[in-house]
């Protein structure tokens, strides 16, 4: 739950502030549109990249790498404040968002066992409403009360280093009930 609260929290609050960013740095209409298409389609293309990997790779070691998609687009987002910054960042986090949720419904299964994912996404998923639905309006609050989206960039790789924290210990919990 804290693996894909996290994750989702960054992928809510970053969809919902994006354009208030772009506003910020003097980008608005059709080329902010442009921001959430490249998304859109990096998203498709992440979730087949993310089903594929996770069949391969396994669940823990496909979150790591949508954690760090997530963050790198964020470092972008961070390090450049210009038109190019924002659609780079934006194909980074949208193959990243892709990811997130075959991850999300996908740890149930592998955690509990296939017979269990109704009740197991049926207790998540209450418990990932007071994560996600602060995310946006804190990232809002950090934005007004500091002038900048810096700090929002900040919380949201701390949210990644979170849920790669979680991952870690969700693959020792497995590891050892495995033994």
């Amino acid at each position: 739950m804290i693996a894909s609260g996290s994750l989702l929290a960054v992928t809510l609050g970053m969809l919902a502030n994006l354009s208030l960013h772009a506003k910020d740095l003097g980008v608005t209409g059709q080329a902010t549109a442009l921001l959430y298409t490249m998304i859109a389609a990096c998203s498709f293309c992440g979730k087949a990249i993310a089903g594929y990997l996770m069949d391969r790779l396994g669940i823990q070691y496909c979150g790591y790498l949508i954690c760090a998609f997530l963050s790198s687009g964020l470092l972008i987002l961070f390090v450049w404040h210009s038109y190019p910054g924002l659609l780079a960042g934006a194909v980074v986090l949208g193959i990243g968002y892709g990811g997130v949720v075959p991850l999300w419904t996908s740890m149930p299964a592998r955690t509990f066992g296939a017979g269990s994912v109704g009740r197991a996404l049926g207790v998540m998923n209450p418990l990932h409403i007071p994560i996600t639905a602060t995310s946006a309006p804190l990232a809002g609050y950090i934005s007004d009360t500091t002038g900048s989206y810096d700090g929002v960039f900040w919380m949201y790789g701390g949210c990644c280093a979170l849920a790669a924290i979680a991952l870690t210990l969700m693959g020792s919990v497995i590891s050892s009930s495995a033994r």
